[in-house]
């Protein structure tokens, strides 16, 4: 039996109810189905400001990705024949000019396999606008070979960005 997830939120709505000193600091949740692929990508990104600067943000993501159906929303409990379940650490940098919001990988990347052998993590950027009062993240997410103008929705989960 694998470890619960600890990624669980619900993205599925905005106007979480948050009201945070910052705008943008804090933890951002994305969690989609791609059924194409038939693959799931849950994203949390912490974000902070950088000191002395009004656009740069600094942060570090945490994705799993696990395959599945449109069902299968959360990770899998135990590794079956052919399942893939990964879940992949990095930095995070990032820029908020307005309402337009540019998360990406930063740094070096830690994958842990959980179900399947290493896979390999693709450097991520997710481009889009912010609605600060709704806590939404709309974003086009793409690494520049196999993930290419996917949507994203990110949910702001937290005013908290330890």
């Amino acid at each position: 039996m694998l470890a619960a997830s600890p990624l669980r939120a619900d993205t599925s709505a905005g106007s979480n109810g948050l009201v945070c000193a910052d705008p943008i600091a804090g933890t951002w949740r994305s969690r989609t189905y791609f059924p194409s692929r038939g693959e799931w990508l849950l994203i949390t990104a912490t974000v902070r400001r950088v000191p002395g600067s009004t656009s740069a943000l600094r942060g570090a993501f945490v994705t799993a990705e696990w395959n599945g159906t449109a069902r299968d929303s959360e990770p899998p409990a135990s590794c079956g024949p052919g399942d893939s379940y990964h879940i992949y650490d990095a930095g995070l940098g990032g820029r908020l000019v307005g309402t337009s919001l540019e998360f990406w990988t930063a740094g070096d990347i830690k994958e842990k396999p959980i179900c399947g052998g290493y896979l390999g993590h693709e450097r991520g950027r997710s481009r889009g606008t912010v609605d600060v009062a709704r806590g939404i993240f709309e974003a086009r997410f793409g690494t520049g070979r196999s993930w290419s103008d996917e949507s994203l929705r990110y949910i702001r989960i937290s005013c908290d960005a330890r």
